[in-house]
């Protein structure tokens, strides 16, 4: 009995070394790069003010990293807008109202390993609004309802992995699709606020 403890005592070591040498001799053939691996770390929440952008003038953001490379966005933007004109005796009167949702999705190079990226991304800014045009002596013409705009972004965005103050700047193009017109708007946008942690 004294013989077989001694035996099963001595291969359990003999197996323990094994081990012990082979993990020091024989790296992990695909190690996880060390942003995928800690990306629960990472601050993914950030909350923004846009002036320009996506919403035309300016919108209320929230944007979350579903991923390493890769985040979404919902933002809000309330609209007020008013146009009198006179022009070779014709008076012109515009007036819009709306709220302004863009819903985008970027693809982010270059994060976490700086703070520094270029933002590719595109979605949909859902516009839910009404406005009249009237002119003299040439009819009256308004619209009523929900629009759908289709937006891009191609900007510089800084974020920092562990969070803190971030930056955006870039190229926001859209287009309005409505009854009365579709408008192609090159456009430019900047973003400002805050990136956290938590859930």
């Amino acid at each position: 009995m004294k013989i077989i403890s001694i035996f099963v005592l001595a291969l359990m070591l003999a197996l323990r070394t094994e081990s012990s040498f082979a993990q020091e001799q024989m790296p992990a053939v695909f190690p996880a790069p060390d942003f995928i691996a800690n990306f629960s770390g990472v601050a993914k929440n950030s909350v923004y003010v846009e002036v320009g952008g996506n919403a035309l003038l300016y919108s209320l953001n929230y944007d979350r990293l579903l991923a390493p490379n890769w985040s979404v966005r919902i933002g809000f933007s309330y609209l007020r807008l008013g146009l009198n004109t006179l022009e070779d005796g014709i008076a012109t009167t515009i007036r819009a109202t709306g709220v302004l949702i863009p819903i985008t999705s970027s693809y982010i190079i270059n994060f976490p390993s700086s703070p520094h990226h270029i933002e590719l991304g595109g979605g949909a800014t859902v516009v839910f609004g009404s406005g009249f045009q009237d002119v003299s002596n040439k009819g009256y013409n308004s619209i009523d309802g929900a629009f759908p705009a289709a937006t891009l972004i191609a900007a510089y965005r800084l974020q920092p992995a562990e969070g803190g103050f971030n930056l955006r700047v870039g190229i926001t193009p859209l287009v309005l699709f409505t009854p009365l017109v579709t408008l192609p708007l090159p456009w430019i946008g900047v973003s400002f606020g805050g990136t956290f942690g938590g859930f």
